[in-house]
């Protein structure tokens, strides 16, 4: 099949789908939403065992 006659057989191009793909790995491998306290709610409870409780 010619080159040229792709369009009208494939509705999206190759690069439309390298860009869908890019988008959903991206938003898979994005953890942004699921992030936790981490080191900060480690470092605040390390303060409360040591000083909050000496203050109260």
């Amino acid at each position: 099949m010619p080159r040229r006659h792709w369009r009208e057989i494939f509705p999206v191009t190759p690069g439309t789908l390298l860009a869908w793909h890019r988008r959903f790995i991206a938003a898979k491998w994005d953890y942004t939403a699921r992030r936790g306290t981490g080191l900060k709610g480690v470092f605040i409870a390390v303060w409360w065992l040591t000083w909050g409780f000496a203050i109260v």
